[in-house]
């Protein structure tokens, strides 16, 4: 009998529940369900998570429980990220979140995000590789980077901003300009400079970039016209003058781009430009792996 495993990601922006189970040592996904929640931004003044916040997190828990039922603990895990990391109230979200799941829910540090990204990233590239790789995984409300050289991790870090955060932070007004949009560049670089050097002495040949706003940034510059590959400094550029040119985030109207991504997606490409621009990045693949996906290995240790 197949023997299943699922994952749910708690995150800053969505909840994402999978369901999947091993061919050998290759991971087939059987179901995947994404809510949007958006737990980095239902904080209130003291940095606790609203009531509000937390009741449509427990709904989308609740769903999910059902979903899991009958699957065997050991084969079950849940993991909080950056917005249950620093909320203020998670010890008391847990207590009435876990037994709606069904499970211990474990928020996990950062640098553990970083690695299992990292982890996901590398057992889905197809062809393996064993050449230096760069991971960039930009969350709701934090970025992780992780660089390595095969199945060794050299780096890995996580920084306190994401789409959700930086969206709320930089684009208080909803302007989209030329101005708004430098800015929030320059600052969400500031944040990566500190580390720049470290991962900057471990040479990468590839960089691959999972979630989100990468995925979606990835989808618009198909759809767009601007390159159906790798994310280059070019589509960065273009995908900047798109976004002054609606003037509000209310107006954003991107081709390619879903409807849930609209309110937080200058924010997250204000994160990735600085990327690009502090660590020199010329490509960026999608990677096809993600959080989830090393979760999984990582439960089964294959």
């Amino acid at each position: 009998m197949t023997e299943k495993y699922a994952v749910i990601d708690l995150g800053s922006n969505s909840f994402r529940l999978e369901i999947a189970h091993f061919d050998g040592r290759r991971l087939v996904s059987d179901r995947y369900v994404k809510e949007t929640v958006r737990l980095a931004a239902g904080f209130d003044s003291s940095g606790c998570l609203t009531e509000e916040t937390e009741n449509r997190a427990l709904a989308s828990l609740a769903r999910f429980g059902d979903l899991i039922r009958g699957i065997p603990q050991n084969r079950i895990r849940a993991v909080g990220t950056q917005a249950l990391r620093i909320a203020k109230n998670s010890s008391d979200f847990l207590t009435r979140a876990e037994p709606v799941l069904g499970c211990p829910i474990h928020i996990i540090p950062g640098t553990e995000e970083a690695r299992l990204t990292y982890l996901g990233c590398i057992k889905s590239l197809n062809p393996p590789t064993t050449d230096p790789i760069l991971v960039i995984d930009i969350g709701g409300a934090s970025t992780e980077l992780s660089v390595g050289d095969g199945s060794k991790l050299c780096e890995a870090t996580s920084f306190p901003i994401g789409c959700v955060n930086t969206t709320i932070a930089s684009f208080s007004t909803r302007e989209l300009n030329e101005k708004t949009i430098a800015k929030a560049i320059d600052q969400a670089a500031l944040v990566f400079e500190a580390d720049a050097a470290r991962f900057m002495s471990h040479p990468w040949k590839g960089a691959y970039g999972s979630a989100g706003t990468i995925s979606s940034l990835h989808s618009v510059a198909a759809a767009c016209g601007w390159g159906s590959g790798p994310i280059t400094p070019d589509i960065i550029r273009l995908a900047s003058q798109a976004l002054a040119k609606a003037g509000y985030i209310d107006q954003l109207n991107l081709t390619g781009l879903k409807p849930d991504r609209r309110d937080i997606i200058a924010g997250g490409f204000a994160v990735l430009a600085a990327l690009f621009k502090v660590f020199r990045i010329q490509e960026l693949n999608l990677a096809t792996g993600s959080l989830r996906t090393g979760i999984f290995y990582d439960l089964s240790g294959l």
